[in-house]
Formats: C-alpha cells, sequence, structure tokens
C-alpha cells in the first residue's frame, strides 16, 4: 500500500495537467448535449407564442453553465484581475449588458473561453453572444447550445455576413438583451498570422505591432452601427487582455495538455456610443486608435511581468479616473486594499483577485445545474427507456437542423438552407 502511495506521487506533473483538460472538455460535452435535449429544447417550444420568455429560460440554464466552467478554472488554479478605466463600481458596470458591445484583442483561441472568467463578475454572462466560424455549430453538444443562444456563424462571406449579422442583433435586442463580445483582428496571435498583419503593415506603410494584430474594422463598423438602432443605448467597452502561463496562439491542444493561463489582467475602458464618432472613416480611426494603445498596454504588460497594464502617460504619473474590481465584482477605491498600490502595479501579495465570486455563482443555479446533470439525468437515463429514446431524438433533430442552416437561422427569422458561399 505504501509503494502504490509513494508510486503515486512520482506521476508526471504533465499528466496531471491533461487531466484537468480533458475532464473540463467531457463535462462541457456531456453537459452541453443533455441541457440541449433535456432543457433547451423544451424551452425553445415556447419561442413561437413566448419568444421573450423562451429566451431568458434558454440563457438561465446556459447561465448557470458557463458558471459552472468558471468553477472549475478556479479549482484548477486560474485567477483574474480586473481593472476598470472609468472611475465607476460594478453595479454600473452591470448596467451596461442591455446593449453592450465588448471589442477585445485576441490573444489566442481560446479568448472567448477564458473571458468566462470575467463574464460571471461582472454579469454579461447570460447575454454573451459571439461570431464564429460556421462549421462550430456542428460541435457535438456545445455546437447545439450556441444555436440555441444564437451565436453568429459566419462563412466569410461579407455580402451574406452581414445581413446574417444584423438579423441575429435584431433579434436579441427584440426579444432580450445582448452583449456582443468581437474580436476585430479576426484571428489569434500565432507567428503565422503575426507575419501575415507585419506584411499587410508595409504594404500600408503602418506599424509593425507586436503584442495585437492590425484591426478589421468593416464588421465592428457594422455591428456598431446596428447595435446603435436599437432602443436601449449602446455601451462600448474596450477591452484589453493579458495572460500569464500560455505563449500567444494557444490552441485546443495546450488546452487539452493543461497549457492554462494562472493568471488573466483584464482592463476595461468604457466609451458610450452617444460620445464617439458616428462617420464611418472616423469611426474607423477610433478603432485603429484603440489598438495601438493596446500595443502600448500590453508591452507594459509585459515589462512589468503581468503587475499592471498602464499607458505612457499613466506610467507617467497622470492622473487616472482607476477602478479596481476584484473577481467577486466588489469597488476598490483604496489602493491598499485593491489589487493595486499607488504606482499602478498589480501586488500579487493581495488577495483580491482571488476570490471566487460566489454570490453571482449562487446567483445563477449553478449549484442546481450541476446536480441535475451528474445525479438527475444519468439516473433518469438509467431508468427509463423513453429518456434513452427521448437523448437519440433530440440529438438527432439538432444534428439535421445544423445540416439545414442551424437552430440560430429559425430563431432569427434567416431562412433555412440559404448558403452564403
Amino acid at each position: 500500500m505504501a509503494l502504490e502511495v509513494a508510486n503515486l506521487m512520482y506521476v508526471p506533473a504533465a499528466c496531471l495537467q491533461c487531466v484537468k483538460g480533458i475532464l473540463f472538455v467531457v463535462w462541457v460535452v456531456v453537459s452541453a448535449v443533455l441541457s440541449s435535449v433535456f432543457f433547451f429544447g423544451p424551452a425553445l417550444l415556447l419561442h413561437p407564442i413566448a419568444p421573450k420568455t423562451s429566451l431568458k429560460i434558454v440563457r438561465s440554464i446556459a447561465g448557470a453553465w458557463f458558471a459552472c466552467g468558471v468553477l472549475w478554472f478556479y479549482v484548477c488554479g486560474m485567477r483574474i484581475v480586473i481593472d476598470v478605466r472609468a472611475g465607476i463600481g460594478a453595479e454600473n458596470l452591470k448596467k451596461d449588458i442591455r446593449n453592450l458591445l465588448i471589442v477585445s484583442n485576441h490573444f489566442c483561441r481560446l479568448d472567448w473561453l477564458f473571458t468566462w472568467m470575467i463574464e460571471l463578475p461582472l454579469g454579461w454572462y447570460k447575454s454573451k453572444v459571439i461570431t464564429l466560424k460556421s462549421g462550430l455549430r456542428h460541435i457535438l453538444g456545445v455546437g447545439w447550445s450556441m444555436q440555441t443562444l444564437r451565436y453568429v456563424f459566419l462563412e466569410r462571406n461579407w455580402n451574406a455576413d452581414k445581413d446574417r449579422i444584423a438579423a441575429c442583433i435584431k433579434s436579441l435586442q427584440r426579444d432580450g438583451t445582448i452583449s456582443m463580445l468581437l474580436y476585430p483582428e479576426g484571428t489569434d496571435l500565432s507567428k503565422s498570422n503575426r507575419k501575415k498583419s507585419h506584411e499587410y503593415a508595409r504594404e500600408k506603410g503602418l506599424q509593425q505591432y507586436q503584442n495585437v494584430l492590425h484591426p478589421k474594422r468593416r464588421g465592428f463598423i457594422h455591428i456598431f452601427n446596428t447595435m446603435s438602432e436599437g432602443q436601449e443605448p449602446l455601451m462600448v467597452w474596450d477591452l484589453t487582455v493579458g495572460y500569464e502561463g500560455i505563449s500567444a496562439g494557444a490552441g485546443e491542444l495546450d488546452f487539452l495538455r493543461g497549457a492554462w493561463p494562472r493568471r488573466i489582467y483584464f482592463r476595461i475602458t468604457r466609451w458610450p456610443a452617444v460620445s464617439m464618432p458616428k462617420d464611418e472613416i472616423a469611426l474607423s480611426e477610433w478603432l485603429k486608435e484603440r489598438w495601438a494603445e493596446k500595443e502600448l498596454l500590453l508591452d507594459d504588460f509585459r515589462e512589468s511581468k503581468g503587475r499592471r497594464m498602464l499607458l505612457p502617460a499613466e506610467l507617467d504619473g497622470r492622473k487616472s479616473d482607476e477602478t479596481i474590481v476584484s473577481s467577486n465584482g466588489d469597488k476598490h477605491a483604496d489602493p491598499n486594499q485593491s489589487s493595486t498600490v499607488s504606482n499602478g502595479d498589480c501586488s500579487s501579495s493581495n488577495n483580491a483577485d482571488e476570490r471566487f465570486p460566489w454570490v453571482e455563482f449562487l446567483k445563477s443555479g449553478a449549484p442546481l445545474f450541476i446536480l441535475v446533470n451528474i445525479v438527475c439525468l444519468p439516473a433518469l437515463l438509467y431508468t427509463f427507456v423513453w429518456a434513452r429514446w427521448w437523448l437519440l431524438l433530440g440529438s438527432a433533430i439538432f444534428i439535421a437542423l445544423g445540416a439545414l442552416g442551424g437552430l440560430d437561422s429559425v430563431l432569427c427569422d434567416i431562412p433555412m438552407g440559404v448558403s452564403s458561399k
């Protein structure tokens, strides 16, 4: 027995790292399949007569699902800092989610997954929408869930994609709220993509960035203008993300191997749309300026070894309207009680970014979601034949709808079977 225990202590650390990635993927896929068939499907039957209620139910279930993922990230040692540049508290930030556009740098292939860590404490985990490649709608369980949540699947054909983007945004504004996460760079910061960006910069006489890629402005302008037409005032968050523990362009295989970030730094600058340019050329320049700032911010993040993310003007001691929001969503105005010190550094000795947002986690219904997916549904499937047939039939329906153009097309009033190719 003692020998067995001793052998376990010598299990390679790499294998233990792989376990956390594999367990997470298994949980996500299995829970996504079960939720899609047993929860999302019945909730969507309400869509023709009560679309707002249907969307609210679907998002509540998905919110609990996201919260479970955040818990697992924390258990595995991932931590965050949320740096808000606006002089406001978390409660005011949460008001933005009614009609919110978030533009972010795209460091790695799984940025959209790691942003779950900020979505829970700031409250936009239930209203999030992202743009992604159309082929991802066919992923078992996960793709079905994303269709149900009306994520925007693109074919990389602008003439058709712009209509799909507008239809999805308008349907969500009609039936609920929307917090759209957009990566204007269009792809991650891998070596090959950085090389392409440098070639583009040379051709256009632009600066060659090392920390970001030059943003593609057409999609941003279209989404900004479409969201501005909604009844709720549009708010734009300029999100800059810095990672410790992973390399640029890290992808799914790295995730499975357990190469997860140890710490993620999120810096948010709020921009009310009414204060932003309306002219497309000026709006394009606005986005270009934000990415020039991101290059500088990430330079400082790297030079400070992840302890801060400041612009040169802020480093020179200029007054900054800084608020730091910890992982539990609390506002900190006193540097001695927050995750920053007087010079803007993020002190690793401070525990403000160590706390899990338990209040938001419990409000999301995640504990009940875990109980149902780990205990109730497996017991149901084991006991009753009809439950197993329901699972097979529901899965077949989702697969068929995906092949015909996607459930998202139905929910967003886009004609089925229309190809953008």
